[in-house]
């Protein structure tokens, strides 16, 4: 595949990470999730913590559409599901989709979330967090917030039914869930969202911040995300090593007008994996971008459709 040259301003540092773009305008998007950043200007990173916090999700999840149109794809716009892709880079070729052969994920550092706060922005303590905004609210429901959090949102976290963390496996589980936006910020490698039941969301997004940001879906239910105009799943690994994997056993519906799953900046050259057994149709994985930098090399991984375009709908599952 053809590598595009990314725009300046989302170039990953390997060290010291990005100041924030500025907050688009958009006044129908009210939430305010921890967001992606740009180049940085010579301060730390550990100064700017409260500003951080205060771009809203728009900025970042309009910065990666925009910044992924830019490469020339021709995302199709709409919501429907697009047309099954048969081959794939890792996997081999079946009457209904993708089947990845090989059972092995790849072997990852910091699988458990960032408690000590080394990899926090700012001197209030470890930013972790598992936030959810349910179905018709406005505002983030934390299942887990570290310590920078409690201090700045001033409060606890909260309970809701058909979801619940827990801190000792560094699980999600949702069962029969409906929610809008679920939101995770450095939960380590080692983060599973175990499905129960049927399970919708509406976005998608998870923070490496440098240090680890993958997710795991695992379980026997299912999970339905529609993304409307923005990516239904975006990993932004902030320059860690992170990706995107699947179990055997679970079923995951991403759709999005412009593209159902990315993984941003990590410094992994695949990005998304399953098990034997897991049927993929809709997209194949692809690195629709590669740069080089102190001798690293960070990627960002899309899946595309049969025509190279962003896919706007993947399923992962057994038919």
């Amino acid at each position: 595949m053809e590598f595009y040259p990314a725009p300046e301003e989302f170039t990953p540092p390997p060290e010291e990470y990005r100041v924030p773009v500025e907050p688009a305008d958009r006044p129908d998007e009210e939430f305010s999730p921890r967001p992606c950043a740009s180049r940085p200007s010579g301060n730390s990173r550990h100064s700017r913590l409260k500003r951080l916090m205060l771009v809203p999700l728009a900025a970042a999840v309009a910065s990666a559409s925009l910044w992924m149109a830019s490469f020339g794809y021709d995302p199709l716009g709409t919501d429907a599901p697009g047309g099954d892709t048969k081959t794939d880079q890792q996997g081999e070729q079946t009457e209904e989709g993708i089947s990845d052969h090989n059972d092995a994920f790849p072997v990852l550092p910091n699988l458990d979330p960032d408690f000590a706060g080394d990899y926090a922005w700012g001197n209030e303590g470890p930013e972790e967090y598992v936030r959810i905004v349910p179905e018709g609210s406005q505002e983030f429901v934390y299942l887990h917030m570290g310590e920078a959090w409690k201090q700045i949102e001033g409060r606890g976290e909260g309970i809701l039914s058909g979801a619940s963390y827990d801190s000792e496996t560094n699980t999600l589980t949702l069962e029969n869930f409906n929610g809008a936006v679920l939101d995770v910020n450095l939960m380590g490698n080692g983060f599973t969202i175990r499905l129960i039941g049927e399970n919708r969301l509406q976005r998608l997004t998870v923070w490496g911040a440098g240090y680890g940001g993958s997710v795991t879906f695992a379980g026997e239910g299912s999970l339905v995300i529609n993304g409307g105009s923005e990516p239904a799943i975006l990993l932004n690994a902030e320059g860690s090593q992170s990706c995107l994997m699947v179990e055997n056993g679970v079923t995951v519906e991403a759709r999005s007008g412009r593209a159902s799953v990315v993984v941003l900046d990590t410094a992994m050259d695949q990005g998304v994996y399953w098990r034997s057994g897991v049927t993929v149709t809709g997209g194949e994985p692809a690195a629709v971008d590669q740069e080089k930098i102190d001798g690293t090399t960070y990627y960002t991984h899309a899946m595309v459709d049969e025509n190279g375009n962003l896919a706007t709908y993947v399923r992962f599952g057994a038919e």
